[in-house]
C-alpha cells in the first residue's frame, strides 16, 4: 500500500504508525520494567495479527532460517531494540495498518497511555510526495498539466474524507488510478470505487467485489454506494458518471489476479498467427502487435505513418532490452531442447559433463510469472535482487568473490557465472567446480533443501547473498505482459518442438484460469505451467509449400490474422500512389502490383502473390526525391527477388512468368520483353525430326535479358506490365 497519511501523538511527539507501536513499548518497558511473560500478558499478539506485536532475538532468527518470507518484518537498529528486565532482546514488528493500529491505540489506552491521532496534512505537495515513490505515477503526473495535477489532489481529499483508502496506482489498465480498500481475514477482499483517467481528465466510479475468491452476485451493495455519495465532490462526479450495475466478470472467476484478464483476451489475442504470401509484412507488423499486446495503453507518438512507426519501433526496442518481447525463429531442426528445456554439455579440463539448459520459451515463462500479479514487494525480497548485485561485484573484481564456507574454515573463489552456471574454485584441490544457478535460486526461495556433497557451498554463497545491501523501502510490482514471437513458426515440426506444452499454451488452461494446467518437464522434474500475461505471436508463409501442413493440434489453439499484400503502404499520407517520374513516363507503383497479383490470381492462387514489401526501397528512394535511384532499385527488386520467385512458383514455366510480367503483350506490339521467346529450329538441331515423338508441332525457348541491360532501367518496361497505352514515345 502507498504510506499512510495518518500520524498519533503520544507524550508530546508525532509518530507514524509503526513507530507509535514502538514507542509505545519503549515507554512501558522502561516504566514497569517487566520480564518476558509480563510483556507478552501486556502487549498479546493478537493485537497486531499474524506476525504479532514483538519477536524476541531468537525467535526472529528462527523465523528467517525456517520461514519462507524473508521480508524484514521488524525493526532491527540497535537504538531499536528492547530489552526485558530478564534480558531478552525484543524486535518490534513494522507491519501496521489501520485496522490493527486502532486496536493498538485502544489496548495502550487501556493501559494508562494517552495517544490521539493527529489531523492528517492533506496539502498537494503531501498527497504527490505519498504518491511519488509508485512507478506508474512518476512516470505519469510531471506531464500532467496543472489544473489536471489539481483536480487528482482534490480527488485524494475527497476520497480519503469518505473514509476509503487509495490502495493502488495502476496505470497499465487503461491509464486509470484505482481507489478504494483492501480488505483482511473475511472481509471483502477489494473493493474498486473509482477509477481515474488522466488522459481524459475524467473519474468514472465503477465497483468491484471479490469474496473467498469468487464473485459477489446481484445488486452492488448500497451501503458502500452511499458512502462515496457523501462527499459533494464524489456526488458530483457520480451524477456525471453513473456507477454500472452490470456484472464485471464471468461465472467461474477464479482469483484476484483476473482482474484485468477479461479486458486483455477482449483486445488481444494470447495466441496468434499472422499468415500470408511472402513479402506481406508479417515481420514488420509483429512489432507494432508485440507493444499493443506487452502494452495496451501505449499511445504513439506522431501524425505520419513514417512517425507512428518509429514511435512503435522505439518502444519495441525498449520492450526487448527489458526482456519482454523476445523473438525466435523455428526451422527444420529446431527442437523442444532448445524450445523448453534440455541438456547441455560442456567440457571442463579433460571431464565432460551435462547440465539441464532452459530454453527461450521457459524462460520466459518463468520471467512473465514474477510479474502476473500486482502486488507490493519488498526488494529484500527478491533473489534476482541479491543476484544482480551479486554478478555486478563479480563484473568489477580482477580476480573473482572470495566466500568463506560455512565453517569459516576454509573458502572458495566464485571466477564466472553465466545464466545458467556459477564457477567456482576451491582453496585446494582441483580447480573449476560449478553450481547451478537454477538451484541456489530453488535453495534460497525456500523451495528445495540441499544434504550433503555442495550444500555447504550453497549454504555459504546464500549468506553472502544476504549480506549484500540492496534497498529496502518497499516499490510497486504491476502486473507486465510478456511477449514471444515465433517467426516462420510453421517450419518448425510443431509436435517436437511444443511437446506436451501444446496444451498448456490454451487460453482456458493458462495459469490463473480455472482449467489452469500444469505439467512435470522431463528433464528437470519441474511443475510447469504457462502463466496468463504471455503472448504468443507467429509468422507463416503460405506460399511455402514444400513444408509439412500446419499441425492441426495449434490450428485449434491459434487465431489466424491473414496478411495479404497492403496497397495502402504504396501511397503516401494523402492517399496518392507512390510513382517514380523519369522521361516523360510515370511508374505507378499501386497499379503496377495490383496488375502482377491479379495475373497471378488468375494463374495460381492469392496465397502466392507478391508482398509490398518488396517495393519499400521503391518506396524510400521516392520520399528522398531521388527517382533514379529509385529505377534502379525496383530493378534489383525485380531481378533478384520477383522474377526469381515467379520461377518457383510456376516450376520455371517462362511462358506462365511472361503472362505475369505481360511480356506477351508486348511481342504483339512488337515492343522489347524482359524475357523473350523465340523458336527452336527442331531440324537444325536433331535433322530428320520425322522419327521423333513430339507433341508440338512447334518448341519455344525463352531467355531472360542480361542484368546489365538498359531494359532494367528504362521506366516503359515496368508501365508496359499494367497499360501499354501509357508509355510514351
Amino acid at each position: 500500500m502507498p504510506r499512510d497519511y495518518s500520524k498519533y501523538k503520544f507524550n508530546g511527539k508525532s509518530y507514524p504508525k509503526g513507530r507509535l507501536v514502538l514507542a509505545v513499548v519503549k515507554a512501558y518497558i522502561e516504566q514497569e520494567q517487566p520480564d518476558l511473560q509480563q510483556l507478552r500478558k501486556a502487549f498479546p499478539k493478537d493485537l497486531q495479527g499474524s506476525i504479532g506485536v514483538f519477536y524476541t532475538e531468537q525467535e526472529y532468527n528462527a523465523r528467517k532460517l525456517s520461514s519462507n518470507d524473508k521480508s524484514e518484518r521488524f525493526f532491527k537498529n540497535p537504538e531499536d531494540r528492547l530489552t526485558t528486565s530478564d534480558g531478552e532482546q525484543i524486535l518490534i514488528c513494522t507491519e501496521w495498518g489501520k485496522d490493527n493500529v486502532s486496536q493498538f491505540v485502544e489496548h495502550s489506552n487501556e493501559l494508562g497511555f494517552d495517544i490521539s491521532l493527529e489531523p492528517s496534512d492533506l496539502s498537494d505537495e503531501r498527497i504527490i510526495e505519498n504518491f511519488v515513490h509508485k512507478p506508474a505515477f512518476k512516470r505519469n503526473y510531471k506531464n500532467w498539466p496543472e489544473e489536471l495535477l489539481g483536480n487528482f489532489c482534490d480527488l485524494m481529499r475527497s476520497v480519503h474524507e469518505a473514509g476509503l483508502d487509495i490502495f493502488t496506482v495502476d496505470m497499465s489498465t487503461g491509464g486509470s488510478i484505482r481507489i478504494g480498500r483492501k480488505g483482511h481475514g473475511d472481509k471483502v477482499a477489494s473493493e474498486v470505487f473509482a477509477t481515474f483517467e488522466p488522459c481524459q481528465n475524467k473519474i468514472n466510479f465503477v465497483q468491484r467485489y471479490l469474496h473467498n475468491n469468487a464473485p459477489l452476485k446481484g445488486e452492488l451493495n448500497d451501503d458502500l454506494l452511499e458512502q462515496i455519495k457523501a462527499s459533494d465532490d464524489l456526488q458530483k462526479f457520480y451524477q456525471e458518471h453513473p456507477i454500472s450495475r452490470a456484472p464485471l466478470w464471468p461465472d467461474g472467476y477464479q482469483d484476484e489476479s483476473n482482474k484485468l484478464n477479461v479486458a486483455e483476451q477482449q483486445l488481444t489475442p494470447m495466441n496468434q498467427i499472422l499468415y500470408g504470401p511472402p513479402g506481406t509484412g508479417k515481420t514488420y507488423r509483429t512489432v507494432q502487435m508485440a507493444v499493443d499486446a506487452a502494452e495496451p495503453t501505449f499511445i504513439p507518438n506522431g501524425q505520419t505513418k513514417e512517425e507512428v512507426r518509429n514511435s512503435y519501433k522505439e518502444r519495441y526496442d525498449k520492450l526487448t532490452s527489458e526482456g519482454r518481447i523476445r523473438f525466435v525463429t523455428f526451422h527444420q531442426s529446431y527442437g523442444y531442447e532448445e524450445f523448453v528445456e534440455g541438456l547441455s554439455a560442456k567440457t571442463e579440463g579433460d571431464q565432460l559433463s551435462y547440465f539441464e539448459k532452459d530454453g527461450i520459451f521457459k524462460t520466459i515463462c518463468d520471467d512473465a510469472q514474477k510479474f502476473r500479479l500486482a502486488n507490493e514487494v519488498s526488494a529484500k525480497e527478491e533473489f534476482d535482487e541479491h543476484w544482480e548485485q551479486f554478478s555486478q561485484i563479480l563484473a568489477e573484481s580482477e580476480s573473482g568473490i572470495k566466500i568463506k564456507t560455512l565453517s569459516k574454515k576454509t573458502y572458495f573463489t566464485v571466477t564466472d557465472v553465466t545464466n545458467n552456471t556459477i564457477r567456482f574454485d576451491k582453496s585446494k584441490g582441483e580447480s573449476v567446480h560449478t553450481l547451478s544457478v537454477k538451484t541456489l535460486r530453488a535453495v534460497y526461495n525456500g523451495e528445495k533443501v540441499i544434504k550433503g556433497g555442495l550444500q555447504p557451498y550453497y549454504g555459504a554463497l546464500i549468506e553472502y547473498l544476504n549480506q549484500i545491501t540492496v534497498p529496502a523501502s518497499d516499490i510497486s510490482k504491476e502486473r507486465k505482459h510478456f511477449v514471444l514471437i515465433i517467426d516462420e513458426i510453421n517450419r518448425g515440426n510443431i509436435s517436437k518442438i511444443f511437446g506436451e506444452l501444446i496444451t498448456l499454451i490454451e487460453p482456458s488452461k493458462r495459469l490463473g484460469q480455472q482449467e489452469s494446467l500444469e505439467v512435470v518437464l522431463p528433464y528437470s522434474g519441474d511443475e510447469f505451467t504457462v502463466p496468463d500475461n504471455l503472448y504468443l505471436i507467429g509468422t507463416m508463409n503460405t506460399a511455402d509449400r514444400s513444408l509439412a501442413l500446419m499441425d492441426t493440434a495449434l490450428r485449434r489453439r491459434f487465431d489466424f490474422v491473414e496478411m495479404m499484400p497492403d496497397y495502402s503502404v504504396l501511397r503516401d499520407d494523402n492517399g496518392q500512389p507512390y510513382c517514380i517520374v523519369k522521361d516523360d513516363n510515370s511508374i505507378n507503383l499501386v497499379e503496377l502490383l495490383q496488375t502482377l497479383n491479379n495475373r497471378i490470381s488468375a494463374l495460381y492462387d492469392r496465397e502466392h502473390t507478391l508482398g509490398h514489401a518488396f517495393l519499400m526501397p521503391v518506396v524510400d528512394a521516392i520520399k528522398a526525391g531521388n527517382y533514379t535511384l529509385a529505377l534502379e532499385e525496383l530493378a534489383k527488386c525485380f531481378q533478384n527477388k520477383i522474377i526469381p520467385l515467379l520461377a518457383e512458383y510456376f516450376f520455371e514455366d517462362w511462358q506462365k512468368i511472361r503472362l505475369v510480367l505481360g511480356d506477351n503483350q508486348k511481342e504483339q506490339k512488337d515492343i522489347e520483353q524482359l524475357i523473350e521467346r523465340f523458336m527452336v529450329e527442331l531440324d537444325s538441331l536433331f535433322g530428320d525430326t520425322s522419327t521423333l515423338d513430339l507433341m508440338d508441332d512447334e518448341a519455344h525457348d525463352y531467355r531472360l535479358v542480361e542484368p546489365d541491360s538498359q531494359l532494367w532501367v528504362e521506366p516503359q518496361t515496368y508501365v508496359g506490365m499494367y497499360d501499354l497505352n501509357k508509355l510514351v514515345g
